[in-house]
C-alpha cells in the first residue's frame, strides 16, 4: 500500500477510514463533490462504526450526490497522512481510505448535504485540482488503466 504524504513525528494523528469512489456517469464522466471548505473531492467519507468499506461507500454516495451506485469494483487502498482545517484549529489526520471504481446508477429520493455542489467532469479535468493529494494519486492511476484499456469509461465489458 502506498503512502502519500509525511508522518510529522511531533503531531498527534487522529485515524481514520475512508472509502471513495470514482464514480463514471453513461457519457464516461465522473462526479466530484465541491465541498465549500475543501474544494473538489471524490464521493465517499469515513467509514462507520459496524459498516463495511463498500457499505460506507454506498451510503456517503447517496447522501452526497442523491444517486444509487451500481458495478461497485475495489480499485486500491492508500494510507496518506495530512492537515486538515476546521474551525480555525488543524487537525492532522493518519487515513486509510478504500477507493473503488462504480457506475452511476438510478437518482434517489435522498436529499443531498447542503454544503456542496456535483460536477461531472471528464477525468483528465479534475486530476490535480482535487483538494486530496491521494485522490489525485487514484485519479492518476485509474487514468492510467483508461488508457491501457483496462476501464472503459462507458461501462462497456
Amino acid at each position: 500500500m502506498i503512502c502519500i504524504g509525511e508522518k510529522l513525528e511531533d503531531k498527534e494523528y487522529e485515524k481514520r477510514n475512508a472509502s471513495f469512489g470514482v464514480v463514471f456517469n453513461e457519457d464516461g464522466k465522473i462526479v466530484v463533490v465541491d465541498i465549500y471548505r475543501f474544494g473538489l473531492n471524490l464521493p465517499g467519507g469515513k467509514i462507520e462504526p459496524g459498516e463495511d468499506s463498500k457499505g460506507a461507500l454506498i451510503r456517503e454516495t447517496e447522501e452526497e450526490i442523491g444517486y444509487d451506485l451500481k458495478d461497485v469494483e475495489f480499485f486500491d487502498k492508500v494510507e496518506s497522512y495530512y492537515p486538515v482545517m476546521v474551525r480555525g484549529e488543524t487537525i492532522y489526520t493518519h487515513a486509510i481510505s478504500d477507493f473503488y471504481i462504480a457506475r452511476i446508477g438510478n437518482k434517489n429520493n435522498k436529499k443531498i448535504e447542503d454544503n456542496q455542489s456535483l460536477l461531472w467532469k471528464d477525468i483528465e479535468e479534475v486530476v490535480g485540482k482535487m483538494y486530496f493529494e491521494y485522490h489525485n494519486y487514484v485519479l492518476n492511476k485509474v487514468m492510467e488503466k483508461i488508457k491501457a484499456g483496462n476501464i472503459s469509461l462507458r461501462g462497456e465489458k
